[in-house]
């Protein structure tokens, strides 16, 4: 059996913008498991993310994703005031982030052999993600058979994850609830 990890974020990495920085992981046993929630966004032919759905498209979406079998990680740092007193911008702030979230969600595994795809950005390196999952998998254990970035067009899980990193962000910075429909789900959850 493959467990299989997908990546995303939600949030801008600069100073301004958005108030926090999220990124959130789902653990899939099989993505099947998901396939009923994925037939719940429209088929109109743009890519349906967090920020461009309306809320009775998340709802329905986050109802179907709660009857479904998954785990999800994440991690959100208020940008300008995190725990740490130590601010990061820009794609050290990303490369941060990918660490932790990996880190959790391979210590979170059902089995020892994973694949992991991050949506494809321009902030961290095929070379450097597949670095990060290396080192996590040593620590963790575990046996990654592939890392790729990738999209969420071949990828639909990416474009699930993408929901949930936004809800984890709109948790934080507007008190969203839209979360609590799935938060039997979350394994970890980190605030930095």
């Amino acid at each position: 059996m493959t467990d299989i990890v997908v990546i995303d974020e939600s949030g801008d990495l600069g100073p301004k913008g958005s108030e926090y920085f999220a990124m959130a992981a789902m653990i899939l046993p099989r993505t099947r498991n998901l396939k009923s929630a994925y037939k719940t966004i429209p088929k109109d032919g743009k890519e349906h993310k967090w920020y461009n759905s309306d809320e009775d498209e998340i709802l329905e979406l986050f109802e179907a994703m709660g009857r479904c079998r998954f785990g999800i990680v994440y991690s959100v740092i208020k940008k300008n005031k995190p725990l740490s007193d130590a601010s990061v911008y820009g794609n050290e702030l990303y490369d941060r982030m990918v660490c932790q979230v990996v880190d959790d969600a391979l210590s979170h595994l059902g089995c020892r052999d994973v694949k992991v795809y991050l949506d494809n950005n321009r902030f961290i390196s095929t070379e450097r993600f597949r670095e990060i999952v290396r080192e996590s998998s040593v620590r963790s254990g575990v046996n990654p058979l592939e890392v790729r970035k990738r999209d969420s067009k071949s990828t639909p899980c990416l474009q699930l994850v993408d929901f949930v990193a936004g809800s984890v962000r709109a948790k934080y910075e507007r008190g969203d609830t839209k979360l609590s429909i799935i938060e039997d789900k979350i394994s970890f959850a980190r605030r930095l």
